[in-house]
Formats: C-alpha cells, structure tokens, sequence
C-alpha cells in the first residue's frame, strides 16, 4: 500500500484524495484550511516527518507549484511525485528541464477515445486538426459564485489557457512538438473576471502542419472534441458523446466511463512506474513554454517560434 500525501484540497486535490483511497492506499491531505479529511497536516515539515509518504500529489493553486516543489527538495523528499497541470504557472530562469521522479497531471492522455485516435493515426499522414473545448465556468463547480474561484482569478494562475491546457498538452502527445503558432484572445470580461476566459490558436507541429485550437468558459453548451484529417482519411472524438467516428462513419465505437476513470488510470500507471505513459516533467515544462509563446503572440500579433 502507497502512502499518498496530496497537497491542497480544493475541488480537483478532494478528487486526487478520493481516487487515491478508493484505490485502496493510506492517503493524507496537507492544507492550511481546516478541512474534514482522516488524516491532515497544516505545513509540509509534519506531513513528510509523521506520515512518510512514497507519493506526494501536488493540487494546490499552480502559482505556488514551483515553491512546493522546491520545499520538497530542500527536504530531501526522494519519491515520486506527480504535479497538477500546468505544470508551473510561466517559465522562470534556472528552472531545471526534466526531473525524472515527477510527472504532470494530464490525464486526458489516459482517455480510451484520445488513445483510440492516437492508435488510429499509426501510419498514416495528418494534414489538419480541429481541436475545441468550451463550457460556461459559472457550471464549472455548482453551488460556488465561480467568480470567487481559483479559474478566476489571474494571480493564482487561473484562466482558461492553463485551466484547458490538457488539449496543448495532447495535441503534442499526438503530433509531436510545435514549430510555431498564432494566437488571439484574453480576458473579454464578459464574465467580470479578470483571468483569460477564451483563445483561438493556429499551430504548426511536427507531424502535423495545421492545428487550430479553440478554449472557452464562454460556451452554454459545452463541447469538447477533435477531428484529424489525414492523406488516409479523417477520424472524429467527441468527448461530451463519447464517441469515436473514422472514415467516413464505417468506423463508430462509443465509450462510457465515470469522471474518475482517467485520474484511476493515471495513478495507477505512475504508481507502476510506467512512465512512458504519463505526461513527464520535460513534457510538461514543453507545455508551459507553448502557453507563454501563444501569450507573445497575442500581444505581439505575430508568429511565434520556439527560443
């Protein structure tokens, strides 16, 4: 049994914390906040002397990762570690580049459609993509003035961009690196939020040399789907359907799983220590770098490549 301590216990660590306890393993919460959970800590030094964990999830607001994820290192903290996306909330000098022990919460990347279409683009040619994700943040926590939370407020790293970046993230997973991209979009203020609420990106990748991304806490009717043409022919997930359509509809296969299911699998395959399959912390870091070009980019109104 794994001795998992998560850090924060805001809506996605009470996630983590009940996943991880139904997976079977000893889990303790570390929050300044008096919180109703078995076993909490209120500062880090208490939790790794009195718990001892093998595992340590990080869930709190992305503007503090880097600070915990130092704490743990000065601590001489040795086990695996897995970071809520993004990864860091911008990228800062003398920031290392790949750590080995600690991987990024993308979890979209253990979705049976995503890998059904990343199984379905083996050996065929992509031309163009279409990825798009949208729903109203006022739905986002029910029974919260969405205002008040985390995604609004810019300061703790909120806003759409970094809250949505799972489809940056596997957009690369499928298509390899980006080579340059485009972008507009911010903070309209149609929400009375000060956070970034939509974007629209056109992207070069490697494998793919037309990928145009939609985000949005805008949409009344959520969506969340991709459509991949390729020399070979077109596929199509829809995530809100749980459906997966190629060529031309001689292909359709549906899926239904509980919103559980991809957090279940994801630490389970870092707990396993298959690595190749979770996002890693180079990964992550590569992610956090495209989030700040399409940033430039905006502000700049011009094409932005890798430094």
């Amino acid at each position: 049994m794994t001795r998992a301590l998560v850090i924060g216990y805001g809506s996605i660590g009470q996630r983590h914390a009940r996943v991880l306890t139904a997976l079977g393993h000893d889990v303790a919460v570390m929050s300044r906040r008096a919180v109703e959970f078995p076993v909490r800590f209120g500062e880090m030094t208490a939790a790794l002397t009195d718990f001892a964990p093998d595992y340590v999830v990080i869930a709190n607001e992305t503007s503090a990762h880097r600070a915990v994820l130092a704490e743990l290192e000065r601590s001489g903290y040795g086990g695996t570690m897995l970071v809520e996306k993004p990864l860091f909330e911008r990228v800062c000098s003398g920031d290392h580049i790949d750590i080995p022990r600690v991987f990024v919460a993308y979890n979209m990347r253990f979705h049976p459609l995503l890998r059904r279409l990343r199984e379905w683009l083996c050996g065929r040619e992509p031309i163009s993509a279409t990825i798009r994700v949208g729903q109203h943040l006022s739905t986002w926590r029910p029974g919260r003035d969405f205002r008040t939370t985390y995604s609004a407020r810019r300061e703790l790293g909120g806003g759409v961009l970094r809250d949505l970046s799972h489809e940056l993230d596997y957009m690369l997973w499928l298509f390899g690196n980006w080579r340059r991209t485009t972008a507009l979009g911010g903070a309209s203020g149609a929400l009375g939020i000060d956070s970034d609420d939509h974007w629209s990106m056109l992207v070069e990748c490697a494998r793919c040399p037309q990928v145009s991304i939609s985000l949005s806490y805008l949409d009344a009717t959520p969506r969340r789907d991709v459509v991949v043409n390729t020399h070979e022919g077109s596929a199509a997930v829809d995530f809100v359907a749980g459906t997966f359509v190629a060529d031309g509809g001689a292909t359709r296969e549906c899926v239904s799983l509980d919103r559980d299911e991809t957090y279940r699998l994801q630490h389970q395959a870092v707990l396993a220590g298959r690595a190749g399959e979770a996002c890693s912390y180079a990964e992550g870091y590569a992610t956090v770098r495209l989030i700040e070009a399409i940033e430039r980019s905006a502000a700049q109104r011009a094409w932005i490549s890798p430094a």
